[in-house]
């Protein structure tokens, strides 16, 4: 059965009755759990950009657990609060350096730690700075646990600010800050296009878009005088380039990359573009840097005989090398990639993307620093006019820095700007955006490719989803079962290798 936006809309107003009868029984435990599951599927899907009843709940729950809270803050102090600290991913490297650069003290709290390879440059950057702190919270621990700890360090720190870095279903992260409500707080919109939780645990939104700000107007309801815009510019790390897996050297090599799910749906037009390409110019060959589910990727490079032309890099962490390798960055579609963009512009690489008016959101030049620069073609025609004259001049095409993001110094100057003057933001731009055409999209690829839906219940709910919900627990199991069944098949397959 596939989803529809009213089987997703019951299903989710059911999974927020279950919610308020474990709220009234105080199994807060659970609560949470089924709070970040329906804020999972509402961030999966889009077909919402908010909900104040799930603040709300966490609100009750945070002024139920959190006593005795209140501290003398010292002046110029800060905490930055961050759910899940990844090397250069999100914005925490951007943040921290703003917190270095301004010589203050600050208290850095990590709230879902996983592995030391994950995070070993925030953390080396924060145990660096003599006037910095670090706080890794103990997740295994349980929630009660947790909050009590995080909450005792820091009052015993006594921040002034903080930032905050959530993901966009942060249940805990919100708890805290709820409460926190008298320490000054700098919300980081780190996913600006989609739903997210947090809405009413900060005091100002930092959005790094024109566009962010416009959304969070317009569709979170979040009043203009807390969005104080804050344009980023990517964290560059040189590292030694590993190479490609293939001999290309004498082949034009268009670079593209993201999460495997940006490029599913719209009729496999992605696919049909890339075919197009490969089949008018045989000089060339396509890289693609992902991460996700590649089964649909695999079949199409199958079924056209692309082995040789199309290499699937999987992760790589000489990111910013294997680009400037390369000579044309296509971008994904339907869903254009965030930071991945900034990286050929600043390269010089040329860079080419194709987009529907109506999806402004995912257009590269949203998250350009200034106007100058355009990329994005809405009509194919000429798409495929401007995608050959870059084959024919893309070794003398250039950009300049100054339009694609601000220096280090830059963001700096402007954080401080923001965060001490009273900053006014009366006119927002505003954009293309259909709400129907956007989750149609989201919608098409979980439905013809990911497949993720019933998935996402099982990883936040386990057997208990089966407490809440026995049928529909028992659907979901045949629907996995059906649909996923090459992935449990390997994964018990090398159980059982490791048992031997």
């Amino acid at each position: 059965m596939k989803l529809t936006l009213e089987y997703v809309e019951k299903d989710y107003n059911n999974l927020k009755k279950i919610i308020k009868k474990e709220l009234d029984r105080k199994n807060y435990e659970d609560c949470l759990n089924l709070i970040s599951c329906a804020a999972n599927i509402a961030y999966h899907l889009n077909f919402r950009f908010y909900d104040d009843e799930l603040e709300n709940y966490l609100k009750t729950i945070s002024f139920d657990l959190i006593k005795d809270v209140d501290f003398e803050s010292i002046s110029g102090r800060w905490v930055f609060y961050d759910y899940f600290g990844l090397d250069n991913r999100g914005l925490t490297q951007q943040y921290l350096n703003v917190l270095d650069d301004m010589g203050v003290e600050y208290l850095y709290i990590l709230e879902k730690y996983t592995t030391e390879t994950n995070h070993k440059d925030i953390i080396e950057q924060v145990k660096k700075n003599d006037k910095a702190e670090i706080y890794i919270n103990d997740s295994s621990l349980d929630f009660k646990m947790q909050i009590e700890n995080i909450i005792k360090v820091i009052r015993e720190y006594k921040p002034e600010k903080s930032l905050l870095h959530f993901s966009p279903w942060s249940s805990l992260s919100i708890i805290l800050w709820s409460k926190l409500n008298f320490v000054e707080r700098y919300f980081i919109n780190l996913t600006d296009h989609a739903f997210w939780l947090g809405k009413n645990s900060f005091d100002y939104c930092l959005e790094f878009r024109e566009y962010g700000a416009y959304f969070s107007n317009k569709f979170r309801k979040i009043e203009k005088d807390k969005l104080l815009l804050s344009p980023f510019y990517p964290i560059i790390i040189e590292k030694e380039f590993l190479g490609f897996p293939e001999k290309i050297e004498d082949k034009i090599k268009i670079f593209s990359g993201g999460s495997y799910y940006k490029i599913y749906g719209a009729n496999n037009l992605f696919f049909e573009i890339v075919k197009n390409i490969l089949n008018k110019y045989e000089s060339t060959v396509l890289l693609f840097a992902g991460s996700g589910n590649d089964k649909p990727f695999k079949e199409f490079i199958e079924k056209n005989n692309f082995n040789k032309r199309i290499i699937l890099l999987g992760h790589r962490s000489d990111i910013n090398e294997v680009i400037k390798n390369c000579d044309i960055y296509l971008n994904t579609y339907p869903v254009g990639a965030g930071l991945l963009p900034l990286f050929p512009l600043l390269n010089s690489i040329p860079i080419i993307s194709y987009g529907e008016k109506e999806l402004e959101v995912m257009f590269i030049e949203t998250v350009l620093y200034k106007k100058g620069i355009d990329c994005t073609y809405i009509n194919l025609d000429d798409f495929y006019k401007n995608f050959e004259y870059l084959i024919k001049n893309y070794q003398s095409v250039s950009y300049d820095k100054n339009l694609i993001c601000p220096t280090r110094r830059d963001f700096l100057n402007n954080f401080k700007k923001i965060i001490s003057e009273d900053i006014e933001n009366k006119d927002i731009k505003d954009f293309e955006f259909s709400k129907k055409r956007f989750f149609d999209l989201y919608l098409d690829t979980e439905n013809n490719y990911l497949k993720e839906y019933d998935l996402i219940k099982f990883r936040w709910l386990g057997l208990k989803y089966f407490k809440y919900d026995f049928f529909g627990a028992f659907i979901s199991t045949i629907k996995i079962l059906i649909n996923h069944r090459k992935l449990i098949i390997r994964k018990i397959v090398k159980k059982l290798k490791l048992v031997r």
